[in-house]
């Protein structure tokens, strides 16, 4: 009887640890996606510079939700969390111009990060802002995959961020001057009697 007593005790406190740790899963999972709606809200109707600080919410949390999947423990998850609050939560595009590294991240690819940083500081920011949002994210994503389990695991998210540099660079390059919209004079309206 003990020992019945004693397995049951045992398989008991097993689960429980399983139990909260679905419970916080899903209610990680279900913050990620009202912050997508969020960020998707954010976008709507966003030209040039605009797009930059709700494009970088959402890519970090579409880290959030990948990592989510795949049940990381590093932190990741709740980082990403919290960095897509903070730029969904600014007024300006210039409070999501720096890009934390997260604990569970290792820094590479310097090429891309000056890239990265070149493309920011362009005058043609304004043509591929959304593309550098991606990318910056991208660039911790592939650090975070590359800390995980090395390069063969990071190579593909290291595949998408050097498409993410070519197609801002092809963005800016490609990019329309910028025109001055000049004020139009009033039409003149006759009166017909």
């Amino acid at each position: 009887m003990n020992a019945l007593i004693i397995v049951l005790l045992f398989a008991f406190s097993l689960a429980l640890p399983s139990a909260w740790a679905e419970d916080t899963a899903s209610a990680a999972r279900q913050r990620i996606i009202e912050l997508q709606r969020k960020a998707e809200q954010d976008l709507l109707g966003q030209t040039g510079e605009a797009l930059y600080r709700p494009a970088k919410a959402l890519a970090w949390l579409d880290l959030a939700l990948h990592e989510h999947y795949e049940d990381d423990r590093a932190g990741i998850i709740e980082h990403a969390i919290a960095e897509a609050e903070r730029l969904l939560a600014a007024k300006t595009t210039e409070a999501a111009f720096e890009t934390p590294m997260p604990r569970a991240t290792e820094f590479i690819r310097e090429d891309l990060w000056t890239k990265a940083a070149e493309l920011h500081r362009s005058r043609l920011f304004r043509c591929a802002a959304r593309e550098i949002a991606q990318l910056e994210v991208q660039l911790v994503w592939a650090g975070h995959e590359k800390w995980e389990s090395g390069w063969t695991h990071a190579k593909p998210a290291m595949d998408v961020a050097e498409n993410l540099a070519y197609e801002a660079e092809m963005a800016q390059r490609f990019c329309p001057p910028q025109t001055a919209v000049a004020p139009t004079a009033a039409p003149n309206v006759e009166k017909i009697s």
